[in-house]
């Protein structure tokens, strides 16, 4: 029974992988609407676990972290992705990505927390 291919199969798992995702992302916007950061905060650790690489998740997490009043969240997410792509893909993260951690982390008195250095010149903003 093994030997027997189902390629229909693998296309429904897929869409329903695909469908999944999009549900909880759903989700997590919603709570993030709401105010309850616990929750989007639930969804998308399962949704990073599934795909890492997924920056909308990551800077989904970085506004729940700064609604929370967490710069420091916001600037530890921000840097498990920067390294996370220069290590594994060797790209920096999307302008749109870089222009939220800056903007989240200017609100407020106290000046932004230090971007990560890069190995490579010096500073995470020079790429």
């Amino acid at each position: 029974m093994s030997n027997i291919d189902y390629p229909w199969a693998v296309e429904m798992r897929e869409r329903l992988r695909r469908l999944w995702f999009q549900a909880r992302e759903q989700l997590a916007r919603i709570h993030l609407e709401q105010g309850d950061y616990s929750r989007v905060m639930e969804h998308l650790q399962v949704l990073l676990g599934a795909n890492p690489f997924w920056e909308e998740g990551h800077r989904l997490a970085m506004q729940a972290y700064a609604a929370m009043g967490d710069r420091r969240a916001v600037a530890r997410q921000y840097r498990r992705l920067v390294c996370l792509l220069r290590q594994e893909l060797d790209v920096a993260p999307e302008a749109a990505t870089k222009t939220l951690f800056i903007r989240l982390c200017n609100k407020g008195d106290r000046p932004p927390p230090a971007l990560i250095s890069s190995p490579r010149n010096g500073t995470e903003g020079s790429h």
